[in-house]
């Protein structure tokens, strides 16, 4: 996994609510061409992760609770998949099919390099930089 539909979504829908106002899912998923019922499930990860909140009722919807500068690409993209390697055998030592579970494929030590930087990437990147606002 690298970034997903889901992934973006999350991120279009941080998109949406960047002015800090409150819209509901429904307006959200029109504005960014989402799917209204995926829309929902995306939403309720970035809920459950802390990034948004909903208010129900005649004024409610759902809006940020933390600036753009206090989200990176990195905390959507883990909200989203908290299990988010780009290999497979970065997860468990079970997944390899070949291997013992004693050692590691050849590849593991460096796609664990790469899983590295590019977390590090994400985690360097906040919302508001990539929205340049």
């Amino acid at each position: 996994m690298l970034i997903t539909k889901e992934c973006e979504y999350g991120m279009r829908i941080i998109r949406a609510l960047s002015s800090g106002e409150r819209h509901t899912v429904k307006e959200v998923a029109k504005s960014e061409s989402i799917p209204e019922s995926f829309a929902y499930k995306v939403v309720e990860k970035l809920k459950e992760a802390g990034y948004l909140e909903n208010r129900r009722g005649r004024d409610g919807g759902i809006r940020l609770r933390h600036g753009l500068d206090n989200i990176t690409l990195f905390d959507v993209v883990a909200a989203i998949h908290p299990e988010r390697y780009i290999f497979k055998c970065l997860r468990r030592i079970d997944d390899h099919p070949k291997e013992s579970k004693k050692e590691s494929c050849q590849f593991h030590t460096e796609f664990s390099r790469i899983q590295q930087m590019f977390d590090s990437e994400l985690k360097s990147r906040t919302i508001k930089d990539v929205l340049a606002v």
